[in-house]
């Protein structure tokens, strides 16, 4: 059957959430009912407590099994989730980058860029210009806000740092590790941590529930608005989100397209990575 609800009360709890809901007369029906739409974001009428997917539930076994035996770190995992940063980097290497009169990349580069990375399919543009290509885009503004790139004039620049390690897969695969490790804002460092969870174990809480659970975790934590006269808005906690979100998209976690679909399973480089970030913060690195 299915497993018990999260925050049910155990098997005992949930077997009588179950006995609750499926009887209308019970005194307690509307409340159970109301709280496990809530929690599942889903109807009752849509819940199945007999319901066992077999595929899934040894999906779930191999993903757990992977994160508690990962093996070690191979080039060829580097590679992998490195693989679009490190094309970047190289192509800035010898002479830097030339960038429009506006401070974009260059259209033929832009193009170039989204055929060898194999992006082409995947992102249907009328043109290549930088601001409409967000793939492009957001990771050269990830590039820079990593500090391994720089404008210069009318170029894009290797940083010293980003000289430093473009020749070295494991020592920019270390590098990114920390920076997700150990963000620069109070608020990151509580809700990383989450996404990163979230990622690892497939526990993502249902869309209508999952910002509420990040305003939660910042609001336990001290967090409070500037003027400090309550919580922190959903909407702060939503762009939080996505801000992380889009920090872990720059990097190839993923099977296939990493800033595509939103259902993509990690791949085994990028349980790999994650696992290093989580390190970090349980001080086993």
């Amino acid at each position: 059957m299915r497993g018990p609800i999260e925050d049910s009360g155990g098997v005992g709890g949930y077997a009588n959430v179950v006995a609750v809901v499926s009887n209308p007369k019970h005194p307690e029906h509307r409340e159970a009912v109301e709280w496990l739409e809530f929690v599942t974001q889903e109807r009752v009428s849509k819940f199945d407590p007999a319901a066992f997917d077999l595929e899934a539930i040894n999906g779930q076994l191999r993903s757990l099994a992977q994160r508690f035996w990962p093996g070690e770190v191979t080039t060829a995992d580097q590679q992998a989730v490195l693989g679009p940063i490190l094309w970047f980097l190289n192509e800035a290497r010898s002479d830097g980058l030339p960038l429009t009169s506006a401070g974009y990349l260059k259209p033929a580069f832009v193009k170039r860029a989204m055929t060898e990375l194999g992006w082409d399919d995947e992102w249907i543009s009328a043109g290549r210009v930088e601001v409409s290509t967000p793939p492009i885009r957001n990771l050269r503004e990830q590039l820079q806000e990593w500090k391994l790139l720089r404008k210069l004039k009318d170029k894009l620049l290797l940083t010293p740092k980003g000289r430093k390690l473009v020749g070295d897969p494991a020592a920019l695969w270390d590098f990114l590790a920390d920076q997700l490790a150990n963000p620069g804002t109070d608020a990151e460092k509580i809700a990383t941590p989450l996404l990163v969870h979230w990622e690892l174990t497939g526990d993502e809480p249902p869309y209508g529930l999952r910002d509420q659970v990040l305003q939660a975790a910042l609001h336990q934590a001290g967090l409070r608005t500037r003027a400090g006269q309550g919580e922190i808005p959903l909407s702060w906690a939503t762009d939080l989100y996505y801000d992380i979100n889009r920090s872990l998209h720059r990097l190839e976690l993923w099977e296939g397209i990493s800033w595509g679909r939103s259902d993509q399973k990690l791949s085994d480089a990028g349980v790999k990575f994650l696992l290093d970030v989580q390190s970090r913060w349980d001080g086993s690195s």
